[in-house]
């Protein structure tokens, strides 16, 4: 006997129903995730310009979820500009310039940090990372984020404000040391290695003293036709720098120090000098730009390892040097360049003139071009020795040759195309243990 018509009915409801639930699932899924797709579309663009070991950039994606990195910053409403200088304390200070783009282009803003010279990288990225999101917020409340962005506060340790406040007992002195050595071979040669350096710094705001010693030996052993040859190179030096701030755009110093080195033929060369700088641009802003011209004039008594080219074991010299350097900092690259000219006071056709640059430019959507080149005019080789350099001499490079110039170059150039969007960090087979494939030339 068939079931009755309100059975039916019911059975006919519950299978229709139960039929279209995974597409009811599958439209509220793709419901959800289009809301999420909008929301991420309307996060601030981030791009983030900074060259520093410090600045990870997995890791800042990873804490910061609420904006859009971007790998273009054409395509950005913010770009994040940091920019870099060591301290006096041995440490980094950072700037970090939010730079609005756009619709925001009259919205910026910079905020400092400076790191501690022990402080671990992890305590400096996540110092920066902390920053970035206060530097962000101005922006973010300004975009569809801000409703899901709460605000919190921890109040500081009264113990640890006690003891920021404490005198410095070093009196900013800060004092570095360290030792490496290498040694490698094989049944015919070996080589080996040993260096170390200490330093002592003190910087203020009117006074920077700078004191560094090094050293280094290295020994080479070759076995030819059972005969063993045993080479052998070494330096060291001391140099101490004093400079005197005098206003937002002068500076007054002395330098002097002493050095030794087999490849230059010095037994044991001293130096003293002063010098006076000045910065066409405030010292001040010396993160973004520098454009200093410095004159240096130095006293010199030095003492040959072998009888120079001109006859000559010993001698006291005097010398010049004019020196011009520009460094710029800018969200479209950075430049890099100096030009110098130096000589001898007593005879001024001993003299050396040189010029660097380094030029690191984005030049339209996607594309980088980065140069770098040095060449130099040499005429003031005074230290050549007289019998020249052996064979061996030259092979190993332990002597520094005659020649009347110098140079190198080098040119690169980078080109990105495709998403927009750098939100994703994926370390998997990261690690250092895997296989690839490569060409080089």
């Amino acid at each position: 006997m068939p079931p009755p018509p309100v059975i039916r009915i019911l059975r006919f409801a519950v299978s229709a129903a139960l039929a279209c639930a995974p597409f009811l699932v599958m439209s509220g899924t793709a419901r959800a995730q289009s809301t999420a797709d909008t929301a991420r579309a309307q996060a601030v663009r981030v791009y983030l310009d900074c060259q520093s070991f410090y600045c990870d950039f997995d890791f800042f994606r990873t804490e910061i979820k609420f904006v859009n990195w971007v790998r273009d910053r054409q395509v950005a409403d913010v770009d994040l500009f940091v920019t870099t200088q060591e301290t006096g304390g041995g440490g980094t200070s950072f700037g970090l310039n939010f730079i609005g783009l756009g619709a925001w282009t009259a919205m910026t803003d910079s905020l400092p940090y400076s790191s501690k010279q022990t402080d671990t990288q992890d305590e400096v990225r996540k110092a920066l990372a902390r920053l970035i999101k206060l530097g962000l917020m101005r922006f973010v409340a300004r975009s569809p984020a801000a409703s899901h962005i709460e605000i919190g506060y921890t109040a500081p340790d009264s113990s640890a404000s006690a003891k920021a406040g404490t005198k410095d007992p070093w009196d900013y002195w800060v004092f570095r040391t360290g030792a490496n050595g290498n040694f490698s071979g094989e049944k015919s040669s070996g080589r080996s290695s040993v260096s170390g350096s200490l330093s002592a710094n003190r910087t203020t705001e009117n006074w920077k003293i700078n004191i560094d010693g090094n050293g280094n030996y290295s020994e080479s052993r070759f076995t030819i036709d059972s005969t063993d040859s045993y080479f052998y190179s070494h330096s060291y030096g001391m140099n101490s720098l004093v400079v005197k701030s005098m206003g937002p755009h002068w500076s007054v110093g002395g330098s002097a120090g002493f050095n030794s080195s087999t490849r230059q033929n010095q037994k044991l060369a001293a130096t003293a000098g002063p010098a006076v700088e000045y910065d066409i641009f405030p010292y001040s802003q010396s993160t973004r730009h520098m454009l200093t011209l410095k004159y240096t004039l130095t006293a010199t008594a030095v003492t040959y390892e072998e009888e120079t080219i001109y006859d000559k074991t010993s001698e006291h010299l005097f010398s010049e040097l004019l020196q011009a350097s520009l460094s710029l900092r800018q969200p479209w690259g950075s430049v890099n360049t100096s030009v110098s000219a130096s000589h001898f006071l007593h005879d001024i056709k001993f003299n050396q003139a040189s010029a660097f640059t380094s030029l690191d430019v984005r030049l339209f959507k996607g594309f980088s071009m980065n140069l770098f080149g040095s060449v130099q005019r040499i005429h003031d080789q005074l230290f050549l020795p007289k019998e020249g350099a052996s064979h061996d001499d030259v092979l190993l490079q332990r002597r520094q040759l005659a020649t009347s110039y110098s140079y190198f170059a080098g040119v690169g150039f980078s080109y990105t195309f495709g998403s927009i969007f750098n939100n994703i960090v994926n370390p998997r087979f990261g690690g250092g243990g895997g296989g690839g494939f490569f060409i080089s030339f």
